[in-house]
């Protein structure tokens, strides 16, 4: 099963789940059968454009062939064709509406991550309508509802935003991500992906200094920071003299993924160093954010004793100058979805964050709290549309300027 779709939907299509059912099909064509069969196994294998050329034959010999538009819409949404999904699912309702009652589920789900909100608040509606659905089916159902209703708001009401590109000197024909800036706001340092088409490649760190209103070209930090393995999602202090980061799938590693750090002496780091337990656990912890005055590091951690799949952590030195036992940020930040990238600006009072189980405007959105008199953090507040979209937005940072 493909983990991805179910992650991405909050439902594990009823396509993946009838594999081991008696071969009964919605279709009498032995030929479109037999085409399906075939791109059952292309799926399998992770050869979508394979499964989906010849599930378009299937569907050349049976146009009805409910099974292979249902599958041919899940490919869709891999390839992040939501338009080619959506129609899928439509001519599936259609042509049976009561074949697949999920289907105005995943429909209503489809239409919410591509922002086609008043669409997805109809079709959610109506399976809510329906009779004999799973409980927690319907519970999402009524979240994403919410996020429909919000999304739509939100458009209607835009925040300004005024985005600059950083130039030549900072992007490339890779992906850059995870920015971290020094409190003169005069030194970048980025995460880089060598590869050019999105996919996951080798993951560096760059460094960009501001000169004349311009970011230089940014040089590769090199060794020891840098690896033949990946690392990323770096936090610096704001003297840019002590940066924490993610490091995964390595041979001191205590999970998946450990956070590091490194302290920079003259012009060089030092050998990068696992911070080890307390926060670091045989889970995934990744994407720290420090403190301005060092004290305590932020992180995102799926260990156990969470709220939901990722949730947001903190640890702060004691007096003895260890790091504490990691602490849960709460129920008012953290919730049963993920939370990740968080940012605490350099007031110390504010904290910025992603997050898919806060309403919003369909995937990941960008959220930020702040303390209140007794040091409580408040809830968080969605920064609205375009710097939320129904896309994945996270890895948001604040210069201390605050400008």
């Amino acid at each position: 099963m493909k983990k991805t779709l179910c992650l991405l939907l909050g439902f594990c299509f009823f396509i993946l789940a009838s594999y081991a059912q008696p071969k009964k099909y919605s279709t009498e064509s032995k030929r479109a059968i037999s085409l399906y069969e075939n791109a059952i196994d292309y799926y399998n294998a992770r050869a979508d454009e394979q499964a989906r050329t010849t599930l378009l034959k299937a569907l050349d010999a049976d146009e009805k062939f409910l099974e292979a538009r249902i599958l041919l819409a899940d490919i869709y949404v891999e390839m992040n064709e939501y338009e080619q999904a959506i129609a899928q699912y439509r001519k599936v309702v259609t042509i049976n509406p009561e074949f697949f009652p999920n289907a105005y589920y995943i429909l209503g789900n489809i239409q919410l991550q591509a922002g086609k909100y008043d669409d997805a608040k109809t079709n959610l509606e109506h399976f809510l309508g329906l009779k004999n659905t799973k409980p927690e089916t319907r519970e999402k159902a009524r979240s994403y509802i919410k996020s429909a209703v919000f999304g739509s708001e939100a458009m209607k009401k835009p925040v300004p935003f005024d985005p600059k590109n950083l130039g030549a000197g900072v992007n490339s024909a890779g992906a850059e991500y995870f920015p971290a800036l020094t409190a003169d706001e005069q030194t970048l340092v980025i995460t880089r992906n060598s590869r050019e088409d999105g996919q996951h490649g080798q993951e560096d760190f760059y460094e960009s200094r501001l000169a004349d209103g311009e970011w230089t070209t940014a040089r590769n930090l090199g060794a020891p920071l840098n690896t033949p393995d990946n690392e990323g999602a770096q936090t610096i202090s704001p003297d840019g003299q002590l940066m924490f980061f993610t490091g995964c799938n390595r041979p001191e590693g205590l999970g998946g993924c450990d956070i590091y750090f490194s302290r920079k002496v003259g012009n060089a780091w030092t050998e990068p160093q696992n911070i080890r337990n307390p926060i670091n656990s045989s889970k995934w912890e990744s994407q720290p954010s420090l403190s301005p005055d060092k004290k305590t590091v932020f992180f995102s951690s799926s260990r156990t004793g969470g709220k939901g799949d990722k949730d947001l952590w903190s640890s702060t030195l004691t007096e003895q100058g260890v790091w504490g036992v990691p602490v849960n940020l709460g129920d008012v930040i953290n919730t049963a979805g993920q939370e990740e990238s968080p940012f605490i600006h350099p007031d110390n009072q504010t904290l910025y964050f992603s997050s898919d189980g806060l309403i919003g405007m369909g995937k990941k959105d960008i959220f930020y709290s702040r303390k209140d008199a007794l040091g409580n953090w408040q809830k968080p507040v969605n920064l609205g549309y375009p710097i939320n979209t129904w896309n994945n937005d996270d890895s948001f940072i604040v210069g201390a300027s605050g400008k």
